[in-house]
């Protein structure tokens, strides 16, 4: 299989790889149909919410503590599923953490 990856700045790679016969058993341990199902379905105006809010996390921010509760309907679905979410940025360096 390839696949070609285009990305800012004038940059893009080819990826090559072989399909084995095991896939099929390492993508159903992936429960990808479920995790589709779990997402958060937004209104038009949350979604503009959001993306608005989204402007705080920008590229060559600083500093910032991210609010990961701007959108508690959001949060109630992904809070204790062991999902990884921005924490904040300290000196340009995200801080991540599971939760």
């Amino acid at each position: 299989m390839g696949l070609f990856s285009y990305g800012s700045g004038c940059s893009s790679e080819f990826y090559s790889g072989v399909i084995t016969p095991e896939a099929k058993d390492i993508q159903a341990q992936q429960r990808i149909s479920g995790q589709l199902a779990e997402r958060c379905s937004l209104s038009f105006e949350e979604y503009q919410y959001v993306l608005h809010q989204s402007n705080a996390v920008a590229f060559g921010t600083r500093n910032v503590t991210v609010d990961q509760k701007v959108l508690p309907k959001a949060w109630q679905q992904v809070e204790g599923k062991g999902r990884l979410v921005l924490k904040e940025i300290k000196e340009f360096h995200r801080e991540y953490e599971w939760v």
